[in-house]
């Protein structure tokens, strides 16, 4: 504890706000201290609850909220090449209507895992009653429906596939898809505008929704249990949620969606080799390693992205793997969109022309600040 001035000691003392004899009391910032802790992971986790009643989770400011949905897709494997054009045009609709706003941008991120597919045995065998499952047809029935579903899911594949390279093959996985949307305001700019933030996304979302339906792709609001069975297998915690076990630990004073996602603090894996190792974390038993792209410059072909291509060259028929089937199982892509306005847009592009013309001029002078003569024909 640090030393008190004796003048300030002896007339706190003197005054009554202070006991004449022992130690002084606590003053405020030294009781906050004694609750302070370190930064944690999961600090930079920006959900601190979920509004059950308006779908929405409220974030670390207190003020604005986020919609979380896990989008349904369509199946577009072995489609035409005009179903593929349809449908990228139905997708890029979609996006289109998705509500921009210069000063306060809405944030888009979209995220594509890649998961292994549960054995339908065991969902056949819970389902069925006690008196039924143990006949030893039943049990015959339920245990060769197991041996294929661990067939079907091998991890080497059910067959070779010419597309992967390694000792890899086609093998049944799961693809989800989830979407988050939120954005960040003043408290006074809400008070200003006389709209709460979940009215005013439910609004500016209405045009987006309808567009995703028209596009054959529903978005289900997801709820927390689903957010929390969802992350934290990535960070080492394999428990599973249902939604009465996370309503009964709501009830309790250290609650926290974050806690029940991140529970363990991460260890950064230094590499030996920087090209190798970098980016390789350590949460419990369970190793991540993040990994960042570059921007998408210009729209990638019909499948290349998650699907998988099929194209034409001269007379043969070229089938290429796509870049998120090339991942093993466990994986996952996010994507980040920031919605501009056409007026924005618009502005930025004239900025990149102007360097680019300013570029071209620099480089029209010589070193000797002499312009280049031209050339006469």
């Amino acid at each position: 504890m640090n030393k008190v001035n004796p003048v300030v000691n002896a007339l706190m003392r003197l005054s009554g706000e202070w006991p004449l004899s022992g130690r002084p009391p606590l003053s405020q910032q030294q009781y906050k201290d004694l609750f302070a802790s370190y930064p944690a992971f999961v600090d930079y986790f920006p959900i601190v609850d979920y509004v059950a009643e308006e779908q929405v989770y409220l974030l670390d400011d207190y003020v604005n909220v986020a919609k979380m949905y896990e989008v349904s897709t369509r199946y577009m494997a072995a489609k035409s090449e005009r179903s593929l054009d349809d449908f990228n045009a139905s997708v890029a609709l979609a996006l289109n209507a998705l509500p921009a706003d210069d000063s306060n941008p809405y944030t888009v991120q979209l995220f594509v895992s890649k998961q292994a597919t549960d054995n339908i045995g065991d969902y056949l065998e819970s389902s069925i009653a006690d008196n039924i499952r143990q006949q030893p047809l039943t049990q015959a029935v339920i245990d060769l429906i197991k041996q294929q579903s661990n067939q079907l899911t091998h991890a080497k594949g059910i067959f070779p596939d010419s597309r992967l390279q390694g000792d890899v093959g086609w093998r049944v996985g799961e693809q989800k898809v989830y979407l988050i949307i939120y954005r960040k305001c003043t408290n006074a700019l809400w008070k200003k505008n006389k709209k709460t933030p979940t009215a005013q996304i439910e609004h500016d979302l209405t045009a987006f929704h309808s567009a995703m339906q028209s596009a054959g792709m529903r978005l289900t609001p997801l709820l927390p249990h689903q957010l929390i069975n969802w992350l934290a297998p990535f960070f080492g915690n394999d428990r599973q949620w249902n939604k009465r076990a996370l309503q009964e630990n709501r009830a309790l004073a250290n609650h926290d969606i974050g806690q029940l996602i991140f529970s363990e603090q991460p260890r950064y894996h230094h590499a030996h080799s920087e090209d190798s190792e970098r980016g390789i974390w350590q949460f419990g038993k369970t190793y991540s390693r993040y990994l960042t792209l570059g921007g998408i410059e210009k729209c990638p072909r019909s499948g290349a992205v998650t699907l998988g291509e099929q194209r034409i060259d001269g007379s043969n028929v070229v089938l290429g793997a796509s870049f998120f089937e090339k991942l093993p199982v466990g994986s996952m892509m996010t994507y980040t969109l920031i919605p501009q306005t056409d007026a924005q847009m618009k502005f930025e592009m004239s900025l990149v022309a102007n360097k680019a013309a300013d570029t071209v001029r620099a480089r029209l002078i010589t070193p000797t600040n002499k312009p280049i003569p031209r050339m006469r024909r």
